[in-house]
């Protein structure tokens, strides 16, 4: 107690001066918008940086499985793909139309949080590969999130297990329209809102994307069905689910941009004006 004592009274300028600092930053971010971009943006590039060092140290040891899970991914693209050009002149041709709508960007995840009440994940593409907020982050088999902020080289992605996300989804088997939410607990369970009541829903049953956001393409999975039961208190089924993959192995990811991003934007916008 007498060294710290010692310390605080030798080092008490130094110490008032980083608080005094601390207080002026966060007033400038509270009330200077472009300000708080500033900072935010070169936060973000400096926690990139250090992620980035942690992640290669950590990832030397994890090569095997990385490899493995690029296999998987690999073999599950190839899939999709085939069956898009064996299925050219069906009903599955429309979904392959729509997925030339958007370019993919592969990225390198160098932290990913599950454990806080709004977790986010750090990805090793900026500005500099043409990523923007907004965009959509997928894996082969799943939904990741979205970006919320860019530096130069990295960017931050709300991931969907944050209490603010919202994915805009569909029962696969019959396509009615609900909504995934994280409701902060446990982090390998979320729930599908808004399913009627009329609807028949069994453990097991599979949710995908709608496509109706330009995040996301169409049919991508999402949740898979673990617990189902009425509401009493609403006309809504209650849809406990658990993600298609598993979120806290992930490696690598892919951005998701949409090819007309201006004219969708543009015509939204015109909508909600």
């Amino acid at each position: 107690m007498r060294n710290l004592f010692y310390l605080v009274e030798r080092f008490h300028l130094i110490i008032l001066l980083l608080i005094f600092e601390s207080v002026s930053i966060s007033f400038i971010k509270k009330f200077n918008t472009y300000q708080d971009s500033v900072i935010s943006n070169a936060s973000i590039a400096v926690s990139g940086e250090i992620f980035s060092v942690r992640d290669n140290i950590v990832g030397y040891f994890k090569l095997k499985e990385n490899s493995r899970q690029l296999a998987e991914e690999n073999a599950f693209l190839l899939a999709k793909i085939n069956s898009e050009h064996s299925s050219i002149y069906d009903s599955i041709s429309i979904d392959s139309a729509f997925y030339r709508m958007f370019d993919f960007t592969s990225a390198k995840v160098i932290d990913n949080s599950i454990t806080e009440h709004n977790n986010y994940i750090t990805i090793n593409k900026g500005k500099t590969d043409s990523i923007e907020k907004g965009m959509g982050v997928i894996v082969a088999n799943g939904v990741v999130g979205i970006v919320v902020n860019v530096s130069k080289n990295y960017s931050l992605v709300m991931s969907v297990l944050n209490t603010q996300s919202r994915v805009s989804v569909k029962l696969k088997k019959s396509g009615s329209i609900g909504n995934m939410v994280w409701d902060g607990n446990s982090p390998w369970q979320l729930n599908i809102n808004n399913i009627s009541k009329t609807e028949s829903v069994i453990v097991g049953d599979t949710f995908v994307t709608t496509g109706y956001s330009n995040f996301f393409p169409s049919d991508i999975y999402t949740a898979v069905v673990k617990e189902v039961s009425p509401n009493p208190a609403t006309s809504f089924l209650k849809i406990d689910a658990v993600l298609s993959y598993d979120i806290d192995k992930i490696n690598y990811v892919y951005v998701v941009k949409p090819k007309d991003r201006i004219q969708l934007d543009s015509l939204q916008n015109s909508i909600s004006n």
